[in-house]
């Protein structure tokens, strides 16, 4: 991903990528990348420590537009950390989905 500038679209359904792979593809690989517009990472037990990576990740990238993050344990830490990264103007997500995270009514998804 660092290096792609023709890869649109990615899905990386169930694949256990973990908050390590996270990491990788949030802070090294998309902190540079313009093309990818969609990024499907539903089921890949990233957990808040993931989401971490992923509001990191979303703070300097400037393509990604539909980031699908269902099924991933984020629960309210992960949630908040990444509804942070939502509120910066500088973001450029359009979509983004986080059914089955466990994210409670004291966060919910109004913060977003």
């Amino acid at each position: 991903l660092k290096v792609n500038g023709t890869l649109e679209g990615l899905s990386l359904w169930k694949n256990g990528i973990l908050a390590g792979g996270a990491k990788s593809i949030f802070c090294d690989g998309l902190s540079t990348n313009s093309s990818l517009q969609w990024l499907g990472m539903g089921g890949n037990a990233i957990g808040a420590e993931g989401a971490g990576f992923v509001a990191q990740g979303l703070s300097t990238n400037d393509g990604l537009q539909w980031l699908a993050l269902g099924g991933n344990g984020l629960g309210d830490q992960g949630a908040v950390k990444i509804a942070a990264v939502l509120k910066d103007d500088g973001c450029q997500l359009q979509s983004i989905g986080l059914g089955g995270n466990g994210i409670t009514d004291q966060v919910g998804y109004g913060s977003m």
